[in-house]
């Protein structure tokens, strides 16, 4: 090669000849940008000059410089005046390229600038077509970027350009974005590789029943491994991506409908709670725009979600719950079954008899939830089952108690709520079958429009005001709810009776107030079920907790209205027996005054009140030492008394103060039995009290000759008891039970029981000096009452030396001579 020096004068030519190619000046064209965009050195003169002075401090133009730099990386890079895709893809393709640089703030603000870019167009096609063509699977690819703020940014700039492009920009997007969701919402690292579809499917096919197990499920959706994005936010934003997608793409989701099920079914089992809400309300959007098209996999979804019905945030159970609720329209119904926990008394799985058979009842673990909200949202959901699921029919014994559970909330929301929804239950009962109700409706009477005609006319005792209407229910429910509860009570009969005896206090709180709740609607059908109910009320009474004890005898008086007297009677008569243990006895006979009480108020106690006045007497409740059963006894006592005053006999009423008298008698001594014997005496005041004064007198009579017949011992009386009883009637007056003219008036029958006293020291066993006491001051007191000229003085003077006797023989602390100064008196 031969190197040459060219002469300047060539060079020259040369460098004009290129200043000067194709015809245009370089260097004016130069000159020219710079005119145009450089300011004018006399502008800035004027400027500089116009402006305030203002003192700089030192170091001030550094901070400033910085200040200005920050701002301009915060501030993203706009690009616009695009007329087409074309033109935008050659404007924004310098950004396009930034995204794959290796610095992350570069990458991030080449997002932000993408994101300006399409904000700032108007024109919303050409945005949705330059978004579709041109940046959104640039965007895709920032889904795996290393940092985190980049896919963070990514994600949200896509949703936000598919919220203003909507269907244009999702159907076009939606062959990329599935794939790129499925891969970012997956799971890794774990034994089991095969996706939870799959899993489900399987498991639906083995299935005997027709359903997922809930509990495998779970347990084989543990192997999959951990999630692929680490990143709680990220996985937010991609479940809002999701949502998004859903929303607006409806009509093109049919080929990626597995897809996004098993995205759905993966995030289900997300640590982070915004993620299962945001995901159950994606499911939710999912169900009601894929509808019958889900049918298939709506139970493995269903199984998927269930566990999340007993998450520990109540916004996660809630929206579960929502998101649950469409899956079973979709044909997952028979999914109910495991929700509600049913088992089949018929059938025995296998598994039981090799290791563990856990069954959770969801649904009861929502309705006794602690939120207020989570307990609303069951109510309001299972309302929509009753009422719209096709299948309704199959499945109202198992739901429907969950209504009526809403009428016994803490929540005066609730109950409304659960009231409004059975309202619309018995309206669609009747209007179901209105051919068989046509000829009841028109014909009968409404207070006949019921399992049968009640002869104690619970409704109109309660229209006269004898009875309160039972809460929350402001009037007699409609022929339509009471038909719909009585033809599916049976099967809640045995959990309700299983729950009544249960251990734990808080079901049988539960099964107590949810069986109010029943009665009111059962009416006089509740007779056929007494078998069960009252042998549970008595186990379900028998608990230190009060609040159950008066939801136990508020559902027996609400029992009572309705059922036969002589049924409850004959079923609760046995348990008063000395055959049952103290504690069953009481309770037994707590629940029998509830439905004394109630029965009084209905007016079907009367025919049965002569044999209920001498329950206390027949089946020695008045001997008894236990303190809690004489209580029991005496409010049985004053219940019964108030129904011999409105329909009983003097006989009964007689039978009644006999057994106050022994109940008032303390044959123990100690401080509780005190009490207890004051309270017998304070309702023997009021039951007397309450006579005429004929009346009290004939009682007072009939009382000491029952007492002393035949100067002997009864013979289900203890001679102690007996002679202490005997002692009780006159220290009663004393008490103000009685009057002294009351005492007066039967000095015929002070006889009988001075003759008794007489016969009880000579032929009875040892008595108590105490009882001896007692004796030695009522014999006084009889002696003075009673004229000479009815028991003279040779009969004063025998049972004064009996006295005497007495207390030599038995050793007495009294002195004879003192007990004789006393008598004689």
């Amino acid at each position: 090669i031969r190197l040459t020096q060219d002469s300047p004068t060539k060079a020259a030519s040369q460098r004009e000849n290129m200043t000067q190619l194709g015809g245009r000046n370089i260097n004016a064209i130069w000159a020219k940008l710079k005119a145009d965009n450089l300011p004018n050195k006399k502008q800035q003169d004027t400027q500089e000059a116009t402006k305030p002075k203002t003192e700089v401090p030192a170091g001030a133009g550094r901070v400033a410089t910085a200040t200005a730099r920050a701002a301009a990386a915060a501030q993203p890079e706009v690009l616009s005046g695009f007329k087409d895709v074309d033109e935008a893809e050659t404007v924004l393709k310098r950004t396009t390229n930034a995204l794959t640089e290796g610095d992350q703030s570069r990458r991030r603000a080449a997002i932000r600038s993408l994101a300006s870019s399409l904000g700032a167009c108007e024109d919303v096609d050409l945005r949705t077509d330059v978004f579709v063509e041109v940046v959104a699977k640039h965007l895709l690819r920032r889904f795996v970027d290393k940092n985190e703020k980049c896919r963070e940014l990514a994600i949200v700039t896509l949703i936000e350009n598919i919220e203003v492009c909507k269907e244009d920009a999702v159907e076009s997007l939606l062959p990329y974005c599935v794939p790129v969701l499925l891969e970012r919402l997956n799971m890794t690292g774990g034994t089991e590789t095969r996706g939870l579809v799959e899993i489900g499917a399987e498991l639906l096919q083995a299935s005997h029943v027709n359903r997922v197990d809930i509990t495998d499920f779970s347990r084989i959706a543990k192997q999959r491994g951990s999630l692929v994005e680490t990143s709680e936010e990220v996985r937010l934003l991609l479940v809002k991506l999701l949502r998004a997608i859903i929303k607006y793409g409806k009509h093109a989701l049919k080929p990626y409908a597995q897809d996004c099920c098993e995205i759905l079914l993966v995030l289900s089992h997300d640590t982070f709670y915004e993620v299962l809400i945001e995901c159950s309300k994606c499911l939710k959007e999912f169900a009601e725009a894929m509808d019958k098209k889900l049918w298939m996999v709506s139970k493995i979804l269903l199984a998927g979600y269930a566990p999340n019905l007993s998450h520990r945030r109540q916004a996660v159970r809630i929206a579960a719950l929502e998101a649950i609720s469409p899956l079973v329209f979709t044909g997952g119904h028979e999914a109910l079954l495991d929700l509600c926990s049913f088992r089949d008394p018929n059938v025995v799985p296998v598994r039981a008899f090799f290791g563990d058979d856990l069954k959770i009842n969801y649904m009861g673990k929502l309705i006794t939830d602690s939120c207020v909200k989570v307990r609303q949202a069951l109510v309001r959901v299972v309302g929509s089952w009753l009422l719209e699921l096709p299948e309704r029919k199959d499945h109202e014994s198992r739901l429907l108690p969950y209504v009526l559970s809403g009428l016994i909330d803490d929540s005066e929301t609730v109950q409304a709520e659960a009231l409004q929804i059975l309202q619309s239950l018995g309206d669609l009962y009747v209007l179901d079958n209105a051919e068989d109700m046509k000829d009841k409706l028109y014909y009968l009477p409404d207070e006949a429009h019921a399992h049968g005609w009640m002869d104690g006319g619970v409704w109109k005792a309660i229209g006269d005001g004898h009875v309160p209407i039972p809460r929350p229910f402001e009037e007699r429910p409609s022929l339509g709810v009471r038909l719909l509860v009585q033809q599916n009570f049976r099967g809640s009969l045995t959990a309700l009776s299983k729950e009544l005896s249960s251990w734990q206090e808080e079901p049988r709180l539960k099964a107590a107030k949810l069986l109010r709740i029943f009665l009111v609607c059962m009416e006089d059908y509740i007779s056929s079920c007494l078998e069960k109910l009252l042998p549970a009320l008595c186990q379900a009474y028998i608990t230190e907790d009060k609040a159950i004890k008066k939801a136990v005898i508020d559902a027996t008086q609400v029992l009572s209205w309705y059922a036969d007297p002589s049924l409850s009677l004959s079923l609760l008569r046995a348990r008063l027996s000395e055959s049952f243990e103290l504690k069953m006895r009481g309770s037994a006979l707590s629940v029998l005054t509830s439905v004394v009480r109630g029965a009084e108020q209905v007016g079907t106690i009367g025919a049965h009140v002569d044999s209920l006045a001498k329950y206390v007497l027949d089946y020695d409740l008045a001997m008894t030492n236990d303190s809690i059963l004489k209580k029991t006894a005496i409010e049985f006592c004053v219940a019964v008394s108030r129904a011999c005053t409105r329909f009983g006999t003097e006989d009964a009423l007689l039978d009644v103060v006999k057994a106050l008298v022994l109940l008032s008698t303390d044959s123990l001594g100690n401080e509780s039995s005190v009490g207890i014997c004051s309270l017998a005496v304070e309702s023997l005041r009021d039951l007397v009290g309450g006579m005429s004064g004929t009346l009290q007198r004939e009682t007072l009579g009939r009382t000491i000759r029952a007492m002393c017949v035949e100067e002997t011992f009864l013979e289900n009386l203890l001679p102690e008891l007996h002679v202490l009883s005997v002692c009780k009637i006159f220290l009663l007056i004393q008490d103000g039970v009685w009057s002294s003219s009351d005492c007066e008036a039967c000095q015929g029958d002070l006889i009988h029981a001075l003759t008794f006293f007489s016969c009880a020291l000579e032929s009875g066993p040892a008595f108590l000096p105490a009882t001896m006491k007692q004796v030695v001051a009522v014999v006084s007191l009889l002696l003075q009452s009673v004229p000479d000229s009815v028991f003279d003085e040779a009969q004063r003077k025998a049972i004064t030396e009996k006295i005497q006797q007495y207390a030599l023989e038995h050793e007495l602390d009294i002195l004879p001579s003192k007990m004789a100064e006393l008598l004689m008196s």
